[in-house]
């Protein structure tokens, strides 16, 4: 899954829209002035807690910074960043966790690991061509044709986003697509409506994914010890800085 669908998946997926309006909105302020609360001895227990539960959030769901599922100008504002190659908006570029986690999933005859000496004053294209290369050779050497897979033709996210509760994806397909008649009855409307089932299958087995590939191992009691200790740094920090 590449990074802008992963984040399109997670601000879909329902238990991270419930861990965001249960906690992210806590975390707006951010950390440094967190730690200025801390300075200043504003905090109480229950501040404590409430960051506490934000920070856990968003490392269980791999996050750097918060996201509201609902706001449309952050969300363009991220996907904007992502389509431009930058990623940080992940702790971690989790296109290798996808690589890893699915190895087993892969034939044997078909999969394979690929070590790679780069030349980075290359250019990219020039790298791509390579690396390509490389694939076409050891598809060769076993015997491997590549699959044919058909192109979704519809937005998996504008697919989801229509089928709300009580409406049918042959709905949908007419929104989309502005077809008339049935399925059965339109050569047309049937090729329409199966594309729109694809991209809604899609779009479940992304949002399932996301969700499965989550950290789930984060404790509150390991995110409390991590914050006391990068909160203790940066007010070591400011403290040099005032003396200086």
């Amino acid at each position: 899954m590449n990074p802008v669908d992963r984040f399109q998946a997670l601000i879909r997926h329902p238990e991270y829209r419930r861990d965001a309006r249960r906690y992210i909105p806590t975390l707006k302020i951010g950390l440094l002035n967190f730690v200025s609360e801390i300075a200043l001895g504003h905090v109480s227990k229950e501040r404590w807690r409430e960051v506490v539960n934000g920070y856990t959030v968003l490392r269980t769901w791999g996050l750097d910074h918060a996201v509201d599922p609902d706001d449309q100008e952050q969300i363009a504002a991220v996907l904007a960043a992502l389509r431009a190659g930058d990623f940080s908006i992940f702790t971690a570029d989790l296109r290798i966790y996808d690589a890893d986690s699915h190895e087993d999933k892969i034939d044997p005859g078909h999969g394979c690991r690929i070590s790679l000496y780069v030349d980075l004053e290359r250019s990219l294209p020039e790298l791509k061509q390579l690396f390509a290369k490389k694939i076409s050779e050891k598809r060769q050497e076993r015997g491997v044709k590549p699959k044919q897979i058909k192109p979704l033709s519809a937005d998996p996210w504008k697919v989801w986003d229509k089928k709300i509760p009580g409406t049918s994806l042959w709905k949908v397909t007419r929104t989309i697509f502005q077809v008339r008649g049935k399925p059965e009855d339109s050569e047309k409307a049937k090729q329409a409506y199966e594309k729109v089932q694809r991209a809604h299958r899609r779009a479940v087995a992304m949002i399932r994914e996301v969700g499965a590939s989550r950290n789930q191992a984060i404790t509150k009691e390991a995110v409390a010890a991590s914050l006391t200790q990068g909160i203790r740094t940066l007010l070591h920090q400011v403290s040099k800085g005032r003396k200086a």
